[in-house]
Formats: structure tokens, C-alpha cells, sequence
């Protein structure tokens, strides 16, 4: 960043306890006095099929991939509601959203991080402070030589990068998006629903009607959701606030 004629500061710390977490941010405040972005990008993989998966590879690749974003996050969060600004990009992954083999810690990891972009969002547009997530597929280190040599022309970082700065930019306006890229390729992703059923109050339910309606359950996502729990808490039904 440097030779490029930019400015830029370094920490060492890690993204995995929260002391470290606040070490990263009290260096950028030194720095330049303010945190207006925070991408939380920090990562490794620790690639094993679940049966031989070791406790140490779980706990490793989720203190990273989710407690690393919460507590670097935390820390900037008290400055940003202060000022009134922010942005924060939350990196998930389709291994999350859609699974890979041998990535049960990752893949669990990459999309707790949209629960929590889902979350803070509703926290931070008060204060200014738009949280979206990128689901990113590119050819990075980490990847190594998982993909082949035409994939990896293909896979450029600079079709995420121009995304990331985007979404970290004044310009930007939306929050709780989760945006899927990769290769020239860039798409909304959403958590869907089916049509699913909707029961009377009195219903004796059981198992068996369950099965019954279980195709029905399972269906097909659609947009519109008239059975939905979102359309039950529009009727005045709200969640318990802890």
C-alpha cells in the first residue's frame, strides 16, 4: 500500500480474543484517529471431512472466521456510533450458504457471520452504520491449487475488491445485503422461504400431520411470503427482547 502511495498501518494482533481485537482497533484510532471501515477478512482453513475433524480445527477456524469478526466489530462499534458513521462488510462464504465437503467448521462459521450482519444491521442504521456481507469466490492463498489453471484467470480479486469497496464507500446506502461474487458474477443472495402452511389455532398437531404436509412444508422458495413468520409479527406478534 505504501510503495502505491498510500498510507497505511500494520498490527500483528489477533482477531481471536478480544484483547487482541481491541489492540487492532486502538492502533488504526492512533493511526488516524477514527474507524469508519471495518472488513472483517481475517482467515484460514482447516480443511478435514467431520469424522476426523479434531476439536483444536474446530475451535481454530471459528475463533477466526466468527469471533473474530464480533470482537474486532465490537471494538470499532462504540467509536462508530459516536460519530454517527460507519460501515462494516462482513466476508461469508458459498460454503456456508451452500455447503462444501470437508468445511463443516468453516462452512458454520461463514454463515453465523450473516446471523450477525442480520442482526446488527437493525442495530446500526440509527447510528449511521450500514453491516452488509460478501460471499466472495476467488483464487486467493488460502484457496491454494483447489481450482484449476483456467479457473484461476477467471477468479480475480479485483472483481471482489471493486465490490468490497463499494459496500465500504459513502456512496453506498444499503444494509443487510448479502452479496455472492466471483468471476465477473454478481448477485444478491437470499434466505428463502416456501409457502409452507399455516395452521389454525386449534389444531391437534402431531407428527403425522406434519408428514402429511410436508411436501407442502418443503416447497419450492418464492418471494412473496403470506404464511410467513415475518407476516405473523406484522399482525403485531414481536419477539421477546432479552
Amino acid at each position: 500500500i505504501r510503495n502505491a502511495g498510500g498510507n497505511a498501518t500494520g498490527n500483528a494482533d489477533s482477531v481471536t480474543t478480544a484483547d487482541g481485537a481491541e489492540r487492532i482497533a486502538r492502533a488504526a484510532l492512533d493511526a488516524y484517529g477514527r474507524i469508519d471501515i471495518v472488513i472483517n477478512n481475517a482467515g484460514f482453513l482447516r480443511d478435514k471431512s467431520f469424522g476426523k475433524m479434531t476439536v483444536e480445527e474446530i475451535d481454530g477456524v471459528v475463533g477466526v472466521h466468527l469471533l473474530g469478526p464480533l470482537y474486532l466489530t465490537r471494538a470499532a462499534w462504540p467509536g462508530m456510533q459516536q460519530q454517527g458513521y460507519g460501515r462494516v462488510i462482513m466476508v461469508s462464504s458459498t460454503s456456508g450458504l451452500y455447503g462444501n465437503f470437508g468445511q463443516v467448521n468453516y462452512g458454520a462459521a461463514k454463515l453465523a457471520v450473516v446471523g450477525a450482519m442480520n442482526a446488527l444491521k437493525e442495530e446500526g442504521e440509527r447510528y449511521g452504520i450500514l453491516v452488509n456481507a460478501i460471499a466472495p469466490l476467488a483464487q486467493t492463498i488460502a484457496a491454494g491449487e483447489i481450482f484449476d489453471v483456467a479457473s484461476r484467470a477467471a477468479l480475480r480479486l479485483d472483481w471482489i475488491v471493486a465490490l468490497v469497496c463499494y459496500l465500504a464507500s459513502e456512496e453506498c446506502t444499503t444494509t443487510g445485503r448479502l452479496i455472492h461474487a466471483g468471476a465477473g458474477y454478481y448477485t444478491r443472495a437470499r434466505i428463502a422461504e416456501s409457502e409452507g402452511i399455516s395452521l389454525p389455532a386449534d389444531t391437534q398437531v402431531d407428527m403425522d400431520l406434519i408428514a402429511r404436509h410436508y411436501d407442502a412444508i418443503d416447497g419450492p422458495p418464492v418471494t412473496t411470503y403470506r404464511n410467513s413468520s415475518a407476516a405473523v409479527l406484522a399482525k403485531g406478534i414481536k419477539p421477546a427482547r432479552g
